[in-house]
Parts: C-alpha cells; sequence; structure tokens
C-alpha cells in the first residue's frame, strides 16, 4: 500500500515538474515564414492602406459600371448572383490580400517598431543576415513586415536596408476584394477589384467633383 502510494507521489511530482518546464521554456514558434495569403480588412471599400485617397473620402453609394458577380467569400468559387450594370449598391468592406508574402534579407541593422495596434511602440532592430517577410504596404516607405514570428512596422527610410529590386513585385502579389450589398434586393457578395474595360467596376453614384484616378 505504501509503495502504491509512493508511486503516485512521484506521478504527480513529475506531472508537475514537467507542467513547469513546459511553462519555462514555450514551444518555439516557426519561423518558416508567415501564412501564405496576408489579409488585411479595411472599413474602406478599396483602400487597405492608410493612405488619404479618393476612395477612403468618397463613401458612397456606388454604381455598377458593369455587370458583377458576386462570391461568398474573397477568392472563393461559389457565386451567389450577380449586380446588373446600373445598380446602386453598398460598399461594406474590402480585404487585401497579400498572396504569398516576399521574402528579403537584411542587408545591414535596422530598426523596427513593434507593439499593439494603438498601444505604446517599442524599437527592436533587425540584424543584417535575418530573414524577414513583407506582409503590406502601410504608407509610402513604410511596411508591415513578419520577422522572428512577430508583426512588425518597417520605415524603410534608408534604401540600403534591402536591395531596392527586390521590392518590385510589391502590389503584383496583392489581390483586393470589395463586399457590397444591393440595397433593394438585399444581395450581398464578394467581387475582386480589378479595372475592366478601361475602368472601375464601381463608379461614385452621386455627382462628386473628385476624380477616381
Amino acid at each position: 500500500m505504501k509503495s502504491k502510494s509512493f508511486q503516485i507521489v512521484v506521478g504527480l511530482v513529475s506531472m508537475i515538474t514537467f507542467a513547469f518546464g513546459q511553462a519555462q521554456n514555450p514551444k518555439r514558434c516557426n519561423e518558416t515564414g508567415p501564412p501564405s495569403i496576408w489579409v488585411v480588412k479595411s472599413p474602406y471599400p478599396f483602400q487597405a492602406g492608410a493612405e488619404r485617397t479618393f476612395d477612403e473620402l468618397y463613401h458612397g453609394p456606388w454604381r455598377a459600371r458593369v455587370d458583377i458577380d458576386l462570391y461568398s467569400e474573397p477568392r472563393g468559387q461559389h457565386a451567389v448572383g450577380a449586380v446588373r450594370r446600373g445598380t446602386v449598391v453598398k460598399a461594406v468592406v474590402g480585404e487585401s490580400m497579400v498572396v504569398h508574402p516576399i521574402r528579403l534579407i537584411a542587408a545591414q541593422d535596422f530598426r523596427v517598431t513593434t507593439g499593439p495596434a494603438g498601444g505604446k511602440s517599442h524599437l527592436a532592430t533587425v540584424r543584417k543576415g535575418d530573414v524577414f517577410w513583407v506582409l503590406n504596404v502601410v504608407d509610402e516607405g513604410e511596411f508591415t513586415i513578419w520577422w522572428r514570428c512577430n508583426i512588425v512596422g518597417w520605415d524603410s527610410t534608408e534604401p540600403s536596408d534591402v536591395d531596392e529590386n527586390q521590392l518590385e513585385p510589391l502590389g503584383g502579389n496583392e489581390e483586393r476584394w470589395v463586399k457590397v450589398r444591393d440595397q433593394k434586393t438585399g444581395l450581398s457578395g464578394w467581387f475582386k477589384d480589378v479595372p475592366v474595360q478601361g475602368g472601375p467596376k464601381l463608379i461614385p453614384a452621386q455627382p462628386t467633383t473628385k476624380s477616381t484616378g
């Protein structure tokens, strides 16, 4: 009986020791890279970044310039219907989808900002030779990057941080999707925001002096 009690105690001690060891030595994060598709949501229908553009200044409603097929989700295969040319719709939300973030290697040390959005920011140093991935463009020369399993901000004011030629694919690896709703029928769905027939799929439904260019 004593032997059995001793085994139970030893077992409990072993479990506690293992749990403590796990807490002290958390599993290392996988540094093979970020998700293959990086999504940035935006309350503005056609602009996921922070730039103050016409698309942000004009909030709609919008008119379909061409027939637009709608899907149940971004990059989805299931069509839920279509809005016909001339239909007035409300743009609900936009998503900027970076397909295959760009992998780079730091050419020299440079600083990045860390910390939660809206919270206190801290500076960290990306060392020469460190691998990181560009997720999306925040503003001209400013990027969100994935570094050591963290999302950080990079202000690329120094061209020598990386080889500039490596940034050329930026934009070409990005898809923009917009969710719209037909106010009359209630139909809603997503479409890929790409120019067609020499212009945008949606145009302002109200008179405006602004240009969509």
